[in-house]
């Protein structure tokens, strides 16, 4: 059987990098691959630069250990391929393994649109180095709700857990985030308010409750408010813990000043 442009495409690429790749790729291609927005190569890669860094970010990510092409087949402006890989993923040590399609236009002998399907569960798991499977409607969903608080502060922690307690990480998203906070009884403003009131009265959750005072002034809190709410707190769990979550406040507060960071109206 003739080779196709997709054998051709990873025999370039293979032997020659990027930039023999390229060869057989349209200026005006688009690559793509739907996943978890948290895994880098996921999205769509335009023209030759957009393909490139999609390549290049591959390089970056994963140490290919197997990679087949189990059949590929082209007919006319249409190529279709499908196979088995196994990446060992850089950032978390763990193997990434998949069969994997890939579905391809041709425009004057080259690839013009590049579709990838994978196992996308799967590399999301390795991706974070988690050792178990991610319930990805729950994960997607908590992970969404908590950058819609707190910004980038979930992805930072799960980097921070990754390499001693990947799991805990998944449930500080899932659980919380994934199941409480997708509740309807509560709006968003409330539970923020709630979490605030909580942490203050714990006493012992300093880092937590400056992550969430800055996640309800994102949200709309007033800064009012949030000294109000750890007022009360003085009267159900001590002055000791109203006066530790003030001063928490304050940094909050001073950070955002000095930072740039604006309170939401």
């Amino acid at each position: 059987m003739a080779n196709t442009i997709i054998d051709e495409f990873f025999a370039a690429l293979g032997s020659g990098g990027a930039e023999a790749a390229l060869k057989l790729v349209t200026p005006d291609a688009t690559f793509e691959a739907q996943g978890p927005p948290s895994v880098p190569i996921y999205g769509r890669f335009e023209g030759h630069d957009g393909v490139r860094r999609f390549i290049a970010t591959l390089g970056e990510l994963f140490d290919t250990e197997r990679f087949e092409i189990r059949q590929s087949t082209q007919s006319g402006e249409i190529a279709f391929a499908y196979g088995y890989m196994e990446h060992r993923v850089r950032r978390a040590g763990q193997v990434f393994r998949s069969e994997w399609a890939l579905y391809c236009e041709v425009r004057d002998g080259r690839i013009s649109t590049y579709k990838m399907f994978e196992d996308t569960a799967a590399l999301a798991t390795a991706y974070n180095g988690m050792t178990m499977i991610i319930d990805s409607d729950r994960f997607t969903s908590g992970l969404a709700k908590l950058k819609e608080i707190d910004g980038e502060a979930g992805e930072h922690v799960i980097d921070a857990l990754k390499d001693i307690a990947p799991d805990l990480a998944r449930y500080t998203i899932e659980f919380p985030f994934g199941d409480i906070y997708q509740r309807p009884g509560l709006d968003l403003r409330s539970r923020e308010i709630a979490a605030v009131a909580a942490l203050t009265a714990l006493g012992t959750a300093q880092p937590q409750l400056k992550v969430h005072i800055h996640g309800a002034l994102n949200i709309g809190c007033t800064r009012t408010e949030i000294v109000e709410v750890i007022i009360q707190m003085a009267v159900y769990a001590g002055f000791p813990a109203a006066l530790n979550g003030m001063f928490a406040a304050k940094e909050v507060f001073v950070e955002r000043d000095t930072g740039g960071s604006s309170d939401k109206p």
